[in-house]
């Protein structure tokens, strides 16, 4: 899966590279087919903010996530998007 990571006001940081890598290959246990991910970091005062959308074949997946630390957004959104990784895959197998 290819990761794309934008900053809007924050410098996208090594660190924070090579966690959103290592979460991120945590997700495709989940769906093989994932294509690419496209990650958007930005900060407004003390709220961090992720927008993250995953592109596979016949689905897209989007999620927000938005709290006071950056690490704590990036675990939100592996969350999130866990979660809906199981419903699409879920609802994949039922049809």
């Amino acid at each position: 899966m290819q990761l794309e990571l934008t900053g809007q006001n924050l410098k996208v940081t090594p660190s924070i590279r090579s966690l959103v890598n290592q979460k991120f290959s945590k997700l495709d246990r989940h769906m093989h087919r994932m294509i690419r991910a496209h990650l958007v970091f930005s900060v407004e005062k003390n709220n961090h903010q992720i927008h993250a959308s995953i592109h596979m074949p016949g689905h897209d997946v989007h999620a927000t996530s938005s709290t006071d630390d950056m690490y704590k957004s990036i675990d939100d959104i592996v969350a999130k998007l866990d979660k809906l990784l199981i419903k699409t895959k879920e609802r994949d197998f039922d049809s």
